[in-house]
């Protein structure tokens, strides 16, 4: 499901933006001691102050308290998504079409082929009758067509048919009158 990878991928940049953050905080005093190399000491004086100290550590402490709520967020999104994927994951495969359930024979058939006498799947080249492979273009379909009566139901299923084959199967149902219904 869509929501819970961007709830996981949302978490996960909050994770590593709190990291970054947190070593960022502990090189801090590596700079700062790069800084008293390259400058006078002067402009630091006011950092040495006793109203300097508290307003170091004052924003320390609020640059400690966002870090630590920027990874316990990143960690509960992360923890949601995962969890939602897991729940809904499964659903999100099969593409908005809810119809589609898989046969014993492993091609997929329609639920609402119960009204139908007959399902006709054609896969690629392969033509397939009620899930049993009958060979490859119309040649196999036209004996057991012959054999149809006309007052049956068929339904002809397109599951990523090739163009020539599909055409074929079709005239090979015309030509010998039966009912059938095209679905895609």
């Amino acid at each position: 499901m869509i929501l819970g990878k961007i709830l996981f991928y949302t978490g996960l940049i909050f994770v590593a933006m709190g990291a970054l953050c947190t070593i960022a905080l502990l090189l801090e005093p590596v700079a700062r001691a790069f800084g008293v190399v390259f400058k006078r000491r002067r402009d630091y004086v006011f950092y040495e102050t006793k109203q300097g100290r508290q307003l170091v550590e004052s924003s320390f402490s609020l640059i400690k308290s966002g870090i630590i709520l920027l990874i316990v967020t990143g960690a509960i999104l992360m923890a949601a998504g995962l969890w939602i994927e897991k729940t809904y994951g499964g659903e999100s495969d099969k593409k908005g079409d809810e119809r589609v359930t898989e046969a014993s024979s492993g091609i997929q058939v329609m639920a609402e082929a119960e009204g139908y006498d007959h399902v006709i799947s054609i896969t690629g080249r392969s033509v397939y009758l009620d899930g049993d492979e009958i060979g490859t273009g119309a040649d196999g379909l036209e004996s057991i067509a012959s054999g149809m009566g006309r007052g049956e139901q068929i339904l002809l299923v397109d599951d990523f048919a090739g163009s020539k084959t599909y055409h074929q199967v079709r005239d090979t149902l015309n030509r010998y009158a039966l009912n059938f219904t095209e679905t895609q």
